[in-house]
């Protein structure tokens, strides 16, 4: 997962309007505005940081950055990183949330960073797969559920329990290394379809094997029963 975010917030900056898109992708997942009018978009990762930074110095907007270590249930856990900044699209959509609606987004450099953002893939030990969009705003996962609509993804939408979170998941392995090839973190596919392939290979000679000791018990206990009726001859 990591290498999939260093990919993403190393790729290229070029064009205002995926500039525009990516900045409100990645400040939708998890940002409020402070008394001042100030946005305040809040990381636990330090590439969607880097990223919003970087969206930023091209857009020439001031911003300040902060750090620290929050103290969660008594226990100490990663670092949060905070950027405080100022623009007038992304304050309209988080105090309007139909305002997205009237502004021309790009689908992949908006679901990219909302992913960048708070998303992850998981690879479960049994073999299952899942992509998963995370944000503090429904609105958001809605939005973006519309474009997966049109690129014909399957997905669910989950709230957690007590959490002011809101989930969207894909777990179907094509669709997944679709969406991954459509952000353009093209190295991470081909690692990803390492793992699956290694994956499969196990899975085959696992049920090759199990399909053989089948065989051979049932080929024991022919055995055993043609020996019973030899010996009672």
């Amino acid at each position: 997962m990591t290498n999939i975010r260093i990919s993403l917030s190393h790729l290229p900056i070029t064009d205002k309007h995926i500039v525009l898109s990516e900045l409100i992708g990645l400040s939708l997942a998890n940002s409020f505005i402070d008394l001042k009018g100030q946005i305040i978009s809040s990381f636990e990762n330090p590439q969607a940081a880097r990223r919003l930074i970087l969206l930023l110095d091209f857009m020439r907007e001031p911003h300040s950055l902060s750090s620290y270590i929050p103290n969660r249930f008594g226990g100490i856990s990663g670092h949060r990183y905070e950027i405080t900044f100022s623009n007038r699209i992304v304050y309209s959509i988080l105090t309007n949330h139909e305002y997205i609606y009237e502004i021309s987004i790009l689908p992949v450099g908006f679901l990219r960073s909302l992913f960048l953002a708070r998303g992850n893939l998981y690879i479960s030990t049994r073999g299952g797969y899942r992509l998963t969009f995370a944000s503090r705003y429904k609105f958001a996962l809605d939005y973006a559920s519309d474009y997966l609509s049109e690129y014909r993804f399957s997905f669910a939408l989950q709230k957690r329990p007590n959490k002011d979170i809101w989930f969207l998941h894909i777990t179907k392995f094509d669709e997944i290394v679709s969406l991954l090839n459509l952000f353009g973190v093209h190295a991470a596919v081909e690692k990803l379809l390492e793992i699956h392939g290694a994956r499969e290979v196990k899975k085959n000679i696992t049920r090759i094997t199990n399909i053989e000791l089948a065989n051979l018990k049932r080929v024991s206990y022919t055995s055993g029963r043609q020996s019973q009726k030899l010996s009672r001859l």
